[in-house]
């Protein structure tokens, strides 16, 4: 997942966040396996739930920011809605 900021004037990158499928992150092996590195103190999120902490890093970094694009999944989430109001 990444957070991207764009204007008239360019656009950038801003943040990123491994999402990983609830299977994955139940699947101790696969996550420790295949040089994989991933913490066994991961916990399951969904997407809306990075998204809204980039969000809040970039505006807490002084981001301005007038509107928020994204896909249904992060449309359909009350609370990341909530949270950006």
């Amino acid at each position: 997942m990444f957070l991207a900021y764009a204007t008239a004037a360019g656009r950038t990158f801003l943040d990123r966040a491994l999402y990983l499928p609830k299977e994955w992150n139940e699947d101790a092996d696969r996550c420790a396996g295949a040089g994989a590195g991933i913490p066994a103190e991961r916990e399951f999120a969904t997407k809306p739930e990075p998204a809204k902490g980039m969000i809040t890093r970039a505006l807490d970094g002084g981001m301005p920011a007038r509107w928020v694009t994204g896909d249904a999944v992060y449309g359909q989430h009350s609370g990341l809605r909530k949270a950006l109001e």
